[in-house]
């Protein structure tokens, strides 16, 4: 209503507007302490002209907050937008309010006698203390339920960044486990990489380390044996006057002698230092192994001193015990014969292998001997009990040369494919293979160290392997 001329007609406006409005806040619904509230910029919403006037029901609260800030507030989303729906600090003080007000409510109507009873004005009349009662459990109920929302989201997003927290352990765990892995296998073919190579112009048929280490000899198929200075990788020399293969070779204890037997039946002693021929023996061989000269200095009248007789069948390889009392030589027959040299008889014939026997070697100590079979298995016997206690038949390709560690804990043995196999003679499993060779290892040696293993192929390479990596071998 405009230009209102009286306060009868202010009041029939007033009462007009809130029984409109079902005499409760346009705002929030609260029916105590009402207010008709002009709507003063009516331009501004076209759409509350017709609503009587532009009057609008509000309680005493959302009148002060609108009063004097209709020009910088929306009125509809004022009106939309109750106060316990956006901001829990405006409901608790309505519900502090609203208890206030039923507090002096009670009060009041105590103290009322029947007569001031008769006298209160019909705005307290319509105060009802079960409503006001009821609305602030209503209120109450909808903080708690806020509130219980408020909690579960919390919970929720407690859970929530929890997981989070442990996918990304999960996730960094994976990382580290993946980045051990991987330097792990980056360690592994670092370490299966040879740590030098030599190079024949022919195959390597035999490989020996020199007592202190430093120096390996080599023998191959074009009759000539070489010397390697291990430390600088580089030749040391070149011996020249094998007609054939050299099959086998040693360094005699003094130091300064290299031995080397061939195919042609010559076995030759070389001196390192003055690079020439000490003396050659003539053997009328096939093939001639020379494990019995590693511990003797001198070869005596060069002359046979006794003969073994035995077996059925050609004899592919001897071996001379550390302690000079035995020999074992291994037959195209299947057989390993272990001879007395001093009595010049034999002490046993072991059987096992269905194929001819390759090759035989003794243990550092004495008391074993490995013997390599063309039948894919490498067999170790016992000297002690004269009987077989360990076959390593996982040999597929064939194994063409075995060596014993020092401390004769593990063999070595080198493979028709190239490759190089650390067997523990204890759990009678393959600690480690390398690979590198083209073509097959026909000699393997192990350094008095245990710390490296030489391999000679039919490649022409000789290749030292570091095996420190994977145990420590002690003397």
């Amino acid at each position: 209503m405009q230009n209102r001329r009286n306060s009868a007609e202010e009041e029939q406006w007033k009462r007009e507007v809130r029984e409109r409005d079902g005499n409760a806040c346009r705002r929030c619904g609260f029916d105590t302490n009402l207010h008709a509230h002009h709507i003063k910029p009516r331009i501004k919403y076209p759409e509350l002209r017709t609503e009587l006037d532009n009057g609008l029901t509000l309680c005493g609260n959302c009148h002060t907050l609108i009063t004097g800030r209709e020009e910088t507030t929306n009125l509809l989303k004022f009106i939309e937008e109750p106060p316990y729906s956006r901001d829990d600090r405006i409901v608790k003080r309505l519900v502090e309010m609203m208890s206030e007000q039923l507090k002096a409510l009670d009060d009041k109507v105590t103290e009322l006698t029947p007569r001031k009873a008769e006298m209160l004005t019909e705005e307290d009349r319509s105060i009802d203390p079960k409503r006001i009662q009821a609305k602030i459990l209503r209120l109450e109920a909808e903080e708690k339920r806020r509130e219980a929302e408020r909690l579960t989201r919390e919970a929720d997003e407690d859970e929530a960044a929890a997981q989070r927290r442990r996918e990304a352990e999960e996730k960094r765990q994976w990382e580290e486990e993946e980045e051990q892995k991987r330097k792990a296998e980056e360690k592994r073919i670092a370490t299966k990489r040879p740590i030098a190579i030599f190079s024949h112009e022919a195959g390597v048929h035999s490989v020996a380390y020199s007592l202190d280490g430093n120096i390996i000899a080599t023998g191959a198929d074009d009759g000539t044996i070489k010397l390697w200075s291990i430390q600088n990788q580089q030749e040391v020399a070149t011996f020249e006057g094998h007609k054939q293969p050299v099959l086998s070779i040693v360094f005699l204890s003094n130091g300064d002698t290299v031995a080397s037997g061939a195919r042609d039946g010559t076995v030759k002693l070389w001196s390192i230092q003055n690079r020439e021929i000490i003396k050659t023996l003539d053997v009328n061989s096939f093939q001639t192994e020379l494990i019995y000269l590693s511990r003797r200095e001198q070869i005596g009248n060069q002359q046979e001193i006794a003969t073994f007789e035995g077996h059925t069948n050609r004899v592919n390889s001897v071996a001379y015990s550390p302690n000079e009392d035995t020999i074992a030589s291994g037959s195209d027959d299947g057989t390993i014969t272990l001879w007395s040299i001093q009595s010049r008889e034999i002490i046993t014939t072991f059987e096992g292998h269905k194929k001819a026997v390759a090759s035989v070697v003794y243990s550092p100590n004495g008391d074993m001997i490995a013997s390599r079979s063309w039948d894919g298995t490498v067999n170790l016997w016992s000297i002690q009990n004269l009987q077989k206690i360990a076959t390593f038949k996982e040999f597929d390709p064939l194994v063409l040369s075995v060596a014993f560690s020092s401390n004769g804990d593990t063999i070595v043995s080198g493979l028709r494919d190239g490759t190089v196999k650390l067997w523990s003679i204890q759990s009678r499993e393959i600690i480690t293979t390398f690979e590198g060779h083209e073509r097959a290892v026909l000699s393997v040696a192990f350094s008095l160290s245990g710390d490296t293993v030489a391999s000679g192929a039919r490649d022409g390479t000789v290749k030292l392997w570091n095996i420190a990596p994977w145990f420590s071998i002690k003397l």
